[in-house]
């Protein structure tokens, strides 16, 4: 109830150069399709924060990133297993 009375009301972002985003967010949420989630998705999305936060640090490359990013994968979910290419 309260991001649809920010959404009609007159809220503007200084940042965004004075839209509304709630009003967008209001309108899109709804629409987003949940239905191909995993119990996979929110851990996979951790692991791979945690380990690409070191590339953007520029603490390691882009392949080690990428590398330690599915090693820590298998390790929380050892039934998966590393893509081919990889």
């Amino acid at each position: 109830a309260a991001m649809k009375e920010l959404a009609s009301s007159d809220f503007k972002s200084a940042f965004l150069g004075g839209q509304n985003h709630i009003a967008l967010f209001v309108e899109t949420a709804p629409k987003i399709d949940m239905s191909k989630i995993s119990v996979y998705d929110q851990g996979l999305n951790e692991t791979f924060q945690d380990k690409f936060k070191e590339y953007f640090d520029g603490t390691v490359d882009k392949d080690t990133a990428l590398k330690n990013f599915y090693e820590a994968a298998i390790v929380k979910y050892p039934e998966l297993k590393k893509p081919a290419n990889a």
